[in-house]
């Protein structure tokens, strides 16, 4: 069906008038909406006013629109997108955006949807699987001397294990017996004191956050990977594996089981963040289950008889409990300094300089590590180091990228020492594939496997993730320049697609930083380039941050009938509107001074865009809904400036132009080329590359301008308090100290906040403001990070990942 370009309609969608029509773009988003009190005369007045001026600058914009370099590149970069890439990136959940206050029920079905349905998990031979990965850790001869000799194995069985148990809690000591039995026997001296297996069906394990959990058995562990909470005897943090017992007769429910030692797994990633994989079983009177997880989801071995098959069993009892933590799924590049009781006192981390020389630096114990809390995945993490020698800080970051993407660390060549990108020192690959943790694929019997490599890249340490600004200037600075540095990374031809608060991070000085590095952009391995073949696009899926994903790509999650076929590509507009949830987010959230904001209950609403089945419509009523955004203003703190009320205001316009005109081409979907290649149907949107950045940058530039000039005219305004006159006055003075001036803020009474947002007058003139010139939440606030992903409202966490082609990209 035919439909108007943007230029052709309105601010409410609706086709304008032929006499409008020839209006560009870009000044229809930059002229206000009518004040109630004004007329359609006054404001074509204004209009004609204004347009004198702006036609008579309009050749020399063009002008140094060709000649700037950014701006012609980001033309160039945009057409090259706009003509063939339509086709998005299948989204799918995942365990690092589920609030870990929800009920476990709740959990698990988030970890089914991340792990995949069991006709789709990998099952692999146990034999063809196991045996060469554990095979040098026990000689055959040794072994048969064993079963011979120790007298735990007799008449091909083993000794202690029950025949017919009637509770599955009667296996739990038996089966700890004969593991310590095996580990005494064939490990090194000393070895019970490293590792022992002990029944915790009853001991709480606390999660990462609220909860506990109890696997039947554990095996403890100590060592250079493992540390121990203050005044714990065993928890995730230190155990090497784990198993579950079960009768015989509960052995088939496959899926509840995978979903049951998943979770369990999931904490050791959480809290072992070098963990590479996790292996655990589940053992019955009879048999065994190996489950093996890994950052490209499960593998699953078909039951085996361990009675019948001991020299296996041996093996894989050795393996799980190897002292070796490199066999039992550990990174031993990084290691921990262990105090008294297993307490962490520091860390290290060895890796690569730029020119290839081992360095070894020294965990920031002064910042946090950031892990994220998926299994499958990217399964970042972002590990604040200093070199020991300079002083010189810096952040390792580890992820797992899906096969078939770019690495992160050839998009951060190309923008190496751009100001307000993050700035690459080095980088590893080649480090570790999850298909060398699960045997042969081709010998898998079902299900589908997505490989992922290890990359390691470190970068110039920042300053802290922008919800830890300290004044509105930090916060708004550290947008304005970050969007311009997503202006010159589209430039390059390069969209970032993941722009959440986490990721971008304020200057080292804050507002006093150097103009383009007061907010900077990092971790790129969610971004593609324009360049990317679309079937590279679309074989992988991935999660994303939905809190702060656009209406578009939001709309993927509200349709349950919307295929994957009619996804749009992710373009810069996406992620403009990106930048505008995050501002939404911290005024509504935030004071202005950066503490969290006393609660309303407007609050619960923006708290639903970051749920799957609510973000969609909660945010199209807050972008399409007038009525709602007059609630909204009275949620805002009322010591935010008025400038910055204004700038949302402004912002929340052009968000909704952009939307109304997506939604009536959402489904116009242009025929193939004959290339191949679909050309994008939002292209006529998308043109105007430069000018809506312009636009959107000015919007910030205006407002920090004016906070300035508030700033200095309070400045000017403070007067030295009079000295008293006389003891009257002494005593006043004493009662009544003088107040200090305030920023002009969106108090209740002022005339501003009763001005209706939806109607503002058409060109906003800052002297006429009314109002003189006067004056958690689910987690606490954290110390400053320095690093990207959830910040611990926990994200309320909000990341977004790239996952594989059998469903996930985290």
């Amino acid at each position: 069906m035919a439909t108007a370009s943007l230029s052709e309609v309105d601010v409410n969608g609706s086709p304008l008038p032929t006499v409008v029509k020839d209006v560009e773009y870009f000044d229809l988003l930059t002229h206000d909406r009518l004040d109630a009190n004004d007329s359609d005369d006054e404001y074509s007045q204004t209009w004609a006013d204004d347009s004198t001026e702006e036609e008579n600058d309009r050749a020399n914009v063009a002008s140094a629109l060709l000649e700037d370099p950014v701006e012609k590149a980001c033309t160039t970069a945009n057409n090259t997108f706009s003509a063939t890439q339509d086709s998005g990136t299948p989204w799918k959940r995942n365990t690092h955006r589920v609030k870990e206050f929800e009920s476990s029920d709740n959990i698990k079905e988030h970890l089914l949807d991340e792990l995949g349905p069991m006709d789709t998990i990998p099952r692999a031979d146990i034999v063809q699987w196991i045996s060469p990965a554990y095979e040098h850790l026990a000689k055959v001869s040794r072994i048969n001397k064993f079963l011979s000799e120790s007298g735990e194995y007799h008449n091909g069985r083993w000794r202690v294990i029950p025949k017919a148990p009637k509770r599955e809690k009667s296996l739990y000591d038996p089966v700890c017996e004969l593991w310590n039995a095996i580990l005494d026997y064939f490990g090194p001296p000393g070895i019970a004191d490293v590792r022992r297996a002990v029944v915790t069906d009853r001991v709480p394990l606390k999660h990462h956050a609220i909860h506990t959990s109890s696997p039947d058995i554990c095996v403890e562990a100590s060592g250079p990977s493992f540390t121990l909470a203050p005044g714990k005897m065993i928890g995730f943090s230190n155990i090497a594996t784990f198993a579950d017992g079960k009768l015989e007769k509960d052995v088939l429910n496959l899926q509840a089981h995978m979903l049951q030692m998943g979770g369990y797994a999931r904490q050791v990633f959480i809290q072992q963040p070098n963990r590479s994989f996790v292996r655990c079983l589940i053992i019955t009177q009879h048999r065994a289950r190996l489950f093996h997880f890994d950052r490209s989801g499960v593998q699953y071995s078909p039951l085996f008889d361990y009675h019948a098959r001991p020299r296996l069993f041996i093996r894989l009892v050795l393996g799980l409990c190897s002292t070796d933590e490199s066999t039992i799924g550990l990174d031993k590049s990084f290691q921990w300094i262990i105090g008294p009781q297993g307490v962490k006192l520091g860390g290290t981390l060895e890796t690569v300089r730029d020119d290839k020389t081992v360095i070894k630096y020294k965990l920031d114990m002064e910042e946090e590590i950031f892990s994220r809390t998926s299994i499958r995945g990217r399964g970042t993490v972002c590990w604040p180091v200093k070199d020991s020698e300079t002083g010189e800080r810096f952040l390792v970051k580890d992820y797992w990228m899906s096969e078939g993407r770019t690495p992160e660390y050839e998009l951060l060549e190309k923008v190496r020492y751009t100001p307000g990108l993050c700035h690459l020192i080095s980088h590893e690959e080649g480090r570790a594939e999850t298909k060398d943790f699960r045997g042969d694929p081709s010998a898998f019997m079902r299900g589908k496997f997505h490989n992922r490599k290890s990359i390691r890249i470190t970068i110039k340490f920042y300053g802290t993730s922008i919800d830890n600004f300290k004044s509105p200037e930090d916060m708004l600075a550290a947008l304005r320049d970050a969007i311009q540095a997503h202006q010159v990374l589209y430039s390059m031809g390069i969209l970032h697609r993941d722009i959440t608060f986490n990721n971008i991070l304020i200057g080292i000085k804050g507002f006093e930083s150097e103009d383009g590095e007061r907010g900077v952009i990092i971790d790129l391995d969610m971004a593609i380039e324009n360049i990317r073949p679309i079937l590279d696009i679309c074989k992988d899926f991935r999660t994303g941050t939905i809190m702060f994903q656009s209406l578009t790509v939001s709309k993927f999650f509200d349709s349950k009938d919307l295929g994957e076929e009619i996804l749009p590509a992710q373009d810069y507009l996406d992620d403009l509107e990106s930048f505008f949830w995050i501002l939404v987010f911290l005024i509504f959230i935030y004071k202005p001074n950066g503490e969290k904001a006393p609660f309303h209950s407007f609050h619960d609403r923006i708290w639903k865009f970051q749920e799957q089945a609510t973000s969609y419509l909660q945010k199209s009523l807050f972008i399409n809904n007038k009525s709602i955004l007059h609630t909204a203003r009275k949620a805002i703190h009322p010591d935010w400036h008025a400038a910055c009320f204004d700038l949302l205001l402004q912002f929340h316009e052009f968000v909704h132009n952009i939307h109304q005109a997506k939604e009536a081409r959402f489904f116009d979907r242009m025929d193939p080329l004959p290339n191949g290649t679909i050309p994008n149907r939002f292209s006529e949107l998308l043109e105007d590359v430069n000018r809506t950045y312009k636009y959107i940058i000015g919007l910030f530039d205006e407002t920090l301008k004016e906070l300035k000039e508030n700033i200095a005219k309070e400045v000017r305004l403070e007067a030295p308090n009079p000295a008293p006159s006389s003891p009257v006055v002494e005593a006043l003075s004493v009662i009544s100290p003088p107040r200090k001036p305030r920023t002009r803020s969106l108090r209740r009474s002022s005339p501003l906040v009763e001005l209706s947002l939806a109607e503002r007058t058409p060109k906003r003139n800052r002297s006429s403001d009314a109002g003189p010139d006067h004056e958690e939440s689910p987690t606490r606030r954290l110390r400053r990070r320095c690093v990207p992903g959830p910040s611990d409202l926990s994200q309320a966490e909000f990341v977004e990942d790239d996952m594989d082609s059998d469903g996930v990209d985290l």
